[in-house]
């Protein structure tokens, strides 16, 4: 009977305890019904999907009820941005939470060429608005006037793209023509596994060449295609090479590898190459976080100039490595081919991260040890009117200064804050620009990177902002005009690649 009594006490107390417990704790209302959606897929239309002016379409896409309560009689509306003549709302067919439904609005692309994007929000039937929104983003395919299709020529512009998930290399010409996917990555390898995986234009326009990984990892492959034919393997070589570059007979093309330099000769498929082991403490050194903002041939075909944190030039034909620059510097052929220019990069205590001040523009003759100073810092910012804001914007992009496909101009691109300033000078026949006198200044409402001249250097091509992808545009020097014949829609991937801007993701001239 005792013991009974004990082990009565004991759940008693326990009990008491628990209680005790149960009474601490605070109420904790159960959740309440929340309305929730998230974004699946484009079941039509992805993103960047090219239309004619005034073409109608209809935007389909996949989303998840991803709240708790059942959607009834609730709508699509249009929030912002482009609405393409879309009704102010549709209704979205009853899903129950957890399920997926598809949306679909009809629209009309404007009759403008252009890139247009458009922002649709979700209700409920009292009109609540929930759960983000999604878009649209088209481009209404246009042409360039008559006149200036004739100063830029019908040689399109080849550019690294995407068609839904899968990289590839599309062209687009002056009159609007789209060829998209000429290269893709099935029967031809990754062509995003390598720094550079864009096409370039041999010199007389008649094919190009690439650059992908093949699909075991182990090798690059070289393949040279026409625009009308398929993809040819020339060659392969060791995993990591990028950057193809013709020499100006089209008979070589030289490709950057890690330490070393490849030319290979188109004729037999060789390749010679050159090591640049003696030159890393030059790569380690201050600028070592700049990525290549120069890989180009001399006029004469013999030698190479590259540059990132440093400058070298390659003479292909003894293997001498002349060393420009020793510290970050933007770099170019002169228009004789017998020098280079070059501009000094100014760093605090040789920390790329304190970008200080221009050093000076340069002329330094091949062979010889000490360059010639055409003008310093301090002129050179006041001729092109930019600031020390303007110069630490630039610090870090390639493509800030490019010779003419002839050799008879230099254009120097200037970023600024939203906008950019395009300086047009005249070479002269001896060493020297008289940078007091722009033959032009253009001003674009952009921010261009990986400017690529015409053909016949009447104009340039660029990637620049198109909502929320990029753009291939088309910049005519005589009305200054930035017009947007293709974009390039959001994707990771190549995104990241065009990110590098000192990777060559267009391709024009050459």
């Amino acid at each position: 009977m005792t013991r009974l009594l004990v082990l009565a006490l004991f759940f008693l107390w326990s009990a008491l305890v628990q209680y005790g417990d149960l009474c601490a704790q605070p109420f904790l209302p159960p959740p309440g019904p929340e309305n929730n959606a998230r974004f699946v897929a484009d079941v039509t239309v992805p993103d960047g999907t090219v239309f004619q002016p005034g073409e109608t379409f209809t935007k389909t896409w996949r989303v998840l009820n991803s709240g708790s309560v059942a959607w009834e009689k609730y709508q699509l509306f249009f929030s912002r941005g482009d609405q393409l003549e879309g009704p102010a709302f549709v209704e979205i067919s009853a899903t129950p939470a957890g399920r997926e439904v598809e949306i679909s609005v009809p629209m009309k692309a404007p009759g403008l060429p252009g890139v247009y994007q458009g922002h649709w929000g979700f209700r409920t039937a009292e009109g609540r608005p929930f759960g983000g929104s999604i878009f649209v983003l088209i481009m209404v395919q246009g042409r360039l006037p008559d006149d200036v299709q004739g100063r830029l020529g019908n040689r399109p512009v080849l550019y690294l793209d995407v068609d839904g998930e899968e990289p590839v290399i599309s062209a687009v010409s002056a009159d609007g023509t789209l060829r998209k996917g000429l290269v893709r990555t099935i029967g031809t390898g990754c062509l995003t596994c390598v720094g550079s995986s864009s096409a370039v234009w041999s010199p007389d326009g008649r094919s190009f060449a690439f650059v992908a990984l093949d699909y075991n990892g182990t090798d690059s492959v070289l393949y040279r295609q026409e625009l009308e034919g398929a993809a040819k393997e020339i060659i392969r070589m060791p995993s990591g090479l990028e950057d193809p570059i013709w020499s100006p007979d089209g008979k070589k093309i030289a490709l950057l590898g890690e330490g070393r330099i490849h030319v290979v000769d188109l004729a037999s498929r060789s390749n010679r190459t050159y090591s640049l082991e003696a030159f890393r403490e030059t790569r380690g050194r201050p600028g070592s976080r700049f990525t290549l903002n120069q890989f180009r041939w001399s006029p004469a075909g013999r030698h190479l100039l590259f540059s990132w944190g440093a400058a070298l030039v390659l003479d292909t034909e003894s293997g001498r490595i002349d060393v420009i620059s020793r510290h970050p510097v933007f770099s170019e052929w002169a228009s004789d081919g017998n020098g280079v220019y070059y501009i000094d990069l100014l760093f605090q205590n040789n920390d790329v991260e304190e970008f200080e001040n221009w050093g000076g523009f340069y002329y330094r003759p091949l062979g010889q040890a000490k360059p010639v100073e055409l003008m310093d810092g301090p002129g050179l910012m006041a001729s092109l009117g930019v600031t020390k804001r303007d110069l630490a914007s630039a610090a870090l992009w390639p493509g800030f200064f490019t010779v003419s496909p002839d050799g008879t101009a230099l254009a120097f691109l200037v970023r600024r804050n939203k906008v950019s300033d395009l300086y047009l000078y005249r070479t002269r026949k001896k060493v020297g620009i008289d940078f007091s006198r722009p033959e032009r200044t253009i001003r674009i409402n952009d921010l261009p990177i990986n400017l690529e001249w015409s053909p016949a250097g009447k104009g340039m091509a660029g990637i620049g902002e198109a909502g929320a992808g990029l753009g291939i545009k088309f910049l005519d020097f005589e009305s200054g005009s930035w017009t947007t014949l293709a974009v390039i829609p959001p994707h990771e991937t190549v995104s990241a690649i065009y990110g590098l801007a000192g990777r060559k993701g267009i391709s024009w001239a050459e």
